[in-house]
């Protein structure tokens, strides 16, 4: 009786360990694919799973989800986000290739944020305005 449940507890610590090795090996699949993709492609994914590709990527594929990251940090309107991946960016950037890539996301920070300045400032000036011809409550 008790080799039974010995082997029965073998049994399902061995399928523990396998469930949970398959699993990582899904997490980490996910994140190469993400990483792997084209660091100036398409934003598709939400900013936190290109956090968590980031955060999991390796030494070789951490510059390419930091890019990814910035973008996405971008796209959500979190500059301050993106200003300190690109200040990351900028540090690990070892070749010329990668200085430009940094230099190009930099941009794109620069070039968002006087829009968003420029829409806030419109929006400011057209409710001055509505609010000037309103009439006053008597």
């Amino acid at each position: 009786m008790n080799a039974k449940r010995n082997k029965l507890s073998l049994s399902v610590c061995a399928l523990m360990t396998a469930a949970s090795l398959c699993l990582s090996a899904c997490t980490s699949s996910n994140t190469q694919k993400i990483v792997q993709a084209n660091a100036f492609g398409p934003i598709v994914l939400k900013t936190s799973e290109y956090q968590a590709a980031y955060d999991d990527a390796g030494d070789e594929q951490k510059y390419k989800a930091l890019i990814l990251l910035a973008r996405a940090n971008i796209i959500d309107n979190n500059f301050d986000a993106a200003k300190q991946n690109i200040t990351k960016l900028e540090v690990l950037a070892k070749s010329s290739v990668q200085k430009d890539e940094a230099s190009i996301v930099k941009a794109a920070v620069d070039s968002w944020l006087p829009r968003v300045s420029a829409n806030l400032i419109v929006a400011v000036i057209l409710l001055s305005a509505a609010l000037v011809n309103v009439a006053p409550l008597n």
